[in-house]
């Protein structure tokens, strides 16, 4: 019984905070006002460019990544061919 009381009483508080959250002061609702706090404060601001450092991280090891791949793919395909001449010409 005690489980349906709890969420119960966390069902209410939750309702009530959408409610409130709903008021209108100065024409704009709370819950706009704490958004906006929220996208303008440093903290918003820190977790961008913390983001955009890591996407640029990423970018740069796998352009990193290609570039020794494809590196490694054109001299494996350079040992073949004189592989290939160095048997043509003991064959002749």
């Amino acid at each position: 019984m005690d489980e349906v009381k709890f969420v119960a009483r966390c069902f209410g508080f939750a309702a009530l905070v959408l409610v409130l959250s709903q008021l209108k002061t100065g024409g704009v609702t709370l819950e706009n006002r704490v958004q906006a706090s929220l996208v303008n404060s440093q903290v918003a601001d820190f977790v961008n460019k913390s983001a955009q450092g890591g996407v640029k991280l990423i970018q740069t090891t796998i352009d990193s990544a290609r570039a020794y791949f494809e590196k490694q793919k054109k001299t494996s395909s350079e040992k073949e061919v004189v592989e290939k001449n160095e048997v043509e010409a003991t064959e002749e």
